[in-house]
């Protein structure tokens, strides 16, 4: 069997995306996309069976079965369009944690084996979506557990050195004469942040979400992850963060958070602050920036970020840049690609002489 092309669309339990991946030319594009997007990739009569369209034989039985004398119209129309689809055959799978469907475009012949076939290849789809699905759950356990180990090294390494760094300051700062204990005091408060911050890891490396681990830091087999209800105010909390930034950096910040009093998991809201710490500090040393503007969007799947300064943006080359090319060209500061990465995100950059935007998204699970 061959084929110009072949297409397949799926969802995954815990994830709020439809998911795609484009097979053609000997290259493999896959993308993301707000569930529903699709709402009901085949007519309903037709959900659970393997099927072909342009073979007249078939596209009479099938034109019978949804009622309809235009066979075409068994497919989505916005994704017939989208991805101009005239003749095809199609399968659908359905594992444990996923649902979806293979579409073989285009097939080189019309035979009625090309439905088995089909339905062979959506199975072992299947079966690699599965096997991708359990290597992330793997992931996150042992990152899991290695960030529960860090914060451990962290607790009893450096932030014991910065709180007995801070007992000296303290007492430096008793026998100081006035002068003296205005230039200490600023260190001293940017000390007590770092401090603070340090500690806000430690303790979500045990409360947001862990795996119980075992004496040797290691996941018990057979653990229940455990989920922390603790909530994350974007406004409160990002206010608080771009404060500090705005403190160390001598510079305006501006924050507008949509809708008013928006909140999402504790686990998810952590990730934002350390973002908007790395962009400002990048805006005001490489790029000159005096002003950083953030906006932040809570939609029902996803968080959008939009930051935004008025320096005088990357060097190399302008414009826009979609995600692929951010990654692919690595475009923009690493540690918050890197960032990005860690929770499936989105990036886009705009890059001017007159500054830089980010816009990036967070899933929701």
């Amino acid at each position: 069997m061959r084929a110009n092309r072949v297409l397949v669309l799926w969802e995954q339990e815990n994830e709020p995306f439809l998911f795609i991946s484009v097979w053609g030319s000997g290259k493999c594009k896959s993308r993301r996309e707000e569930p529903g997007t699709y709402d009901g990739l085949v007519a309903p009569e037709l959900a659970q069976t393997a099927f072909m369209i342009g073979e007249p034989q078939h596209d009479r039985a099938i034109a019978k079965q949804i009622g309809c004398s235009e066979p075409l119209q068994s497919l989505n129309r916005s994704l017939a369009w989208d991805y101009g689809i005239t003749r095809f055959v199609t399968a659908p799978f359905t594992t444990q944690n996923s649902s979806g469907r293979v579409f073989i475009l285009e097939p080189d012949s019309t035979s009625g084996e090309l439905i088995a076939l089909t339905s062979i290849v959506a199975n072992r789809v299947s079966i690699e979506i599965e096997h991708h699905i359990l290597r992330m759950e793997l992931d996150a356990i042992a990152a899991s557990a290695e960030r529960a180990r860090l914060a451990r090294d962290m607790h009893d390494g450096v932030l014991q050195t910065l709180t007995a760094i801070g007992l000296r300051l303290a007492s430096g700062m008793e026998n100081a004469g006035q002068s003296n204990i205005d230039t200490l005091n600023e260190p001293r408060e940017m000390l007590a942040d770092a401090q603070r911050r340090l500690r806000e890891f430690v303790n979500s490396a045990y409360v947001d979400k862990r795996i119980p681990l075992d004496g040797g830091g290691f996941p018990i087999m057979g653990a229940t992850e455990v989920t922390s209800k603790r909530v994350f105010d974007l406004e409160v909390d990002c206010s608080k963060a771009l404060g500090e930034a705005r403190r160390h950096w001598k510079c305006s910040t501006h924050l507008r958070v949509s809708p008013q009093g928006a909140q999402v998991a504790h686990h998810i809201g952590r990730q934002i602050p350390p973002i908007l710490a790395e962009a400002v500090a990048n805006a005001i040393q490489h790029g000159g920036a005096s002003t950083i503007n953030v906006e932040i969007t809570r939609r029902v799947h996803s968080l959008e970020l939009t930051i935004s300064d008025d320096g005088t943006g990357l060097p190399g080359p302008t414009g826009e840049f979609d995600y692929e090319t951010v990654f692919l060209q690595k475009v923009g500061p690493k540690t918050i690609r890197d960032r990005v990465l860690e929770v499936r995100g989105d990036l886009t950059i705009s890059n001017s002489s007159s500054g830089l935007t980010l816009k990036i998204g967070i899933p929701i699970r």
